[in-house]
């Protein structure tokens, strides 16, 4: 979005975001779409996401956000171990985070796709 024309950035000042002051950035398109950041003003580290769109059915306002929250230092790299997901205000989703790392050197074998369906055994539907 950042480079596409007629894209707005508005600063919308300071508010609270998973209970801590965070300063607001709001991003708005041509097609009306938003995204609100707000970033700790202590850490400069994202604490939400949210998203605000129209339903195309009811044209009621929905909005999805995603709250990060336990940041600790892994490999060098400020992560959050909780998140939270909340749909018009409501929380819907939680995960908090055990352990985790970064650049793991994964298996090129663990992405390989296994074809486990055979068409010529079909199933035989008795009626």
């Amino acid at each position: 979005w950042t480079k596409e024309p007629g894209v707005m950035f508005l600063y919308e000042g300071v508010g609270l975001a998973e209970r801590k002051q965070a300063d607001k950035v709001t991003v708005l398109n041509p097609n009306n779409d938003v995204v609100t950041i707000s970033i700790d003003t202590n850490t400069h580290l994202p604490l939400q996401v949210s998203f605000v769109w129209r339903d195309p059915k009811t044209r009621d306002r929905d909005e999805l956000a995603e709250g990060y929250d336990n940041y600790r230092p892994v490999q060098g790299i400020m992560t959050p171990f909780s998140v939270t997901r909340y749909k018009n205000g409501e929380p819907v989703n939680q995960r908090f985070i055990t352990a985790t790392t970064y650049n793991a050197g994964l298996a090129d074998s663990m992405f390989a796709a296994k074809a486990t369906y055979d068409p010529n055994q079909m199933p035989v539907r008795k009626k």
